[in-house]
């Protein structure tokens, strides 16, 4: 008996292979039917395939762009109270 071992390099895969564009178009769709609360099947499908890496990628997106917002605290006083006044941020004392 002769056994060879075929082993495969894991690579990760790129944003575009784990979520086409093609299926994040097709999901952004408006749709009456899905409009009215129906879902295909087909989308159903493809939301159970792809949604949480739709999620996991938008969630890592959000923590990048808040780790990179200023804190309120640094941001200068005229525009802390500008933010304040919108809601943004709590008023500073």
């Amino acid at each position: 008996m002769i056994t060879t071992s075929t082993t495969t390099p894991e690579t990760s895969l790129t944003r575009q292979e784990m979520v086409p564009d093609t299926i994040l178009r097709e999901l952004a769709e408006g749709d009456p039917m899905r409009a009215m609360g129906t879902i295909s099947e087909e989308h159903q499908a493809m939301l159970a395939m792809y949604l949480p890496e739709i999620c996991g990628e938008l969630l890592a997106h959000r923590r990048a762009a808040e780790a990179q917002a200023p804190a309120p605290s640094r941001l200068p006083s005229f525009l802390r109270r500008a933010a304040a006044w919108i809601g943004a941020v709590p008023a500073a004392a």
